[in-house]
């Protein structure tokens, strides 16, 4: 017999009505989540449970239920072991870079950007577009079920999940599956409620493609004037065409989680016989202290930079936004200086790509202004990739569901 069980608070019911066993009550919430059993009598949640026979069906629990849980794990940040760190990055340097621009297009993988973030836990606290931050919308407790209630209702249920949900009646009005409680969901339950806005990482998968589509075969040095969240970093461990990464950014908390990325991934990296040399810098790339680069040393300068104050990345007084506050000054001496620099260091033949985009935050037109701000420091534009980001749920763009950036490519003079 098909039996529907409720449990509202520490109060469990049943249809037809039989009291369950306190242990088999006290076991279900220490399956869930220790604290959520020692606080539930105080707090409005709920949970349908399905049993036929002995056999336990499904399990469901309200937007309130599944939101107190979430806070109850903690905050859904990347936290890797030692093991998986080295099982994805064995994965990573076997993986094939050669098929993911196709048509001058590059594709969205992301299976490695946990490897890369999970040394920036700090990036889950960026503010981005005047938006509320992912840390914000965790804490708010009427926002957050909804969050994950809009998440559950956008994903791509399974045939078993929606037959689930239709035998199930409508005690409650709403309810959610356990796949709402993974890191992923609960992480992009956070990243795509409205009036939120989280950042991502760079795909070290898209970054490693770059590298091997505009490194000469013989392999080369590449800069990354502003390194980030470590995205091209490990782009560059995975891509067997760099012999040497050096790469800038002069956010402290940032810088450590680089430092920690580099000593932790590529000493892995060399015992799986990968072999590069890293350099990294606490600067601004645009500061004259950069120019210890090599003159006319580097195949490539490739990088993402900020694309002026869309994305406040720290409160550092180096940060772009910070010292170039107005969009005419952040142009023309900070990305204008980091031209120079790019020039100065690039190889005759050298090649520069940048990926940046039209903002609200700036004025016109963000794309336009940096083609013709490079091309005034003697470069030539040969090339525009596509660049696609992650898929929006319910989105409609050119490519689908995915939004998409430009990378301008251009030839050093």
């Amino acid at each position: 017999m098909k039996k529907i069980l409720r449990l509202t608070g520490a109060k469990i019911t049943e249809e037809p009505k039989k009291k369950i066993a306190g242990k088999q009550r006290n076991a279900f919430l220490r399956e869930k989540n220790e604290a959520d059993r020692d606080t539930a009598p105080r707090l409005p949640i709920s949970v349908c449970i399905n049993v036929e026979g002995n056999r336990l069906t499904a399990v469901r629990f309200s937007p309130e239920a599944a939101a107190k849980i979430s806070r109850a794990k903690g905050f859904p940040h990347y936290d890797l072991s030692p093991e998986e760190k080295r099982g994805k990055l064995r994965k990573l340097l076997d993986y094939d870079f050669s098929s993911v621009i196709p048509h001058g297009i590059v594709q969205q993988r992301t299976h490695f950007n946990p490897l890369a973030s999970t040394y920036f836990p700090h990036m889950w606290d960026v503010r981005a577009g005047g938006k509320r931050t992912t840390q914000e919308l965790f804490h708010d407790g009427e926002k957050l079920p909804r969050a994950m209630w809009k998440r559950n209702k956008l994903r791509d249920r399974s045939k078993q999940e929606l037959q689930e949900e239709s035998s199930l009646p409508n005690i409650f009005g709403v309810y959610l599956p356990p796949s709402v409680l993974t890191l992923s969901s609960r992480q992009k339950a956070l990243r795509t409620y409205s009036g939120t806005q989280g950042v991502s990482n760079f795909s070290p998968v898209a970054a490693a493609s770059i590298y091997h589509h505009l490194l000469p075969d013989r392999g080369g040095v590449t800069w990354d004037m502003s390194c980030g969240w470590g995205g091209r970093l490990l782009g560059a461990i995975g891509c067997k065409k760099v012999r040497k990464y050096i790469g800038c950014d002069p956010a402290v908390e940032t810088f450590k989680g680089l430092e920690q990325t580099r000593d932790e991934l590529l000493p892995m990296a060399r015992n799986m016989g990968r072999d590069l040399d890293v350099e990294i810098y606490r600067l601004g790339s645009e500061t004259k202290e950069m120019t210890k680069l090599k003159p006319n040393s580097a195949d490539l300068c490739w990088t993402s930079p900020p694309y002026f104050a869309q994305e406040r990345y720290s409160g550092d007084p180096a940060q772009s936004w910070k010292k170039y506050p107005d969009q005419e000054s952040w142009l023309n001496a900070f990305m204008a200086a980091t031209l120079d620099n790019c020039a100065y260091c690039l190889k005759s033949d050298g090649i520069l790509a940048t990926n940046i985009a039209n903002v609200s935050s700036y004025k016109g037109s963000l794309e336009d202004d940096f083609v013709v701000l490079a091309k005034s420091k003697g470069f030539t534009h040969v090339d525009t990739l596509t660049l696609l980001l992650s898929a929006m749920p319910g989105a409609k763009q050119k490519y689908g569901k995915h939004k998409s950036e430009p990378i301008f490519v251009f030839r050093k003079r």
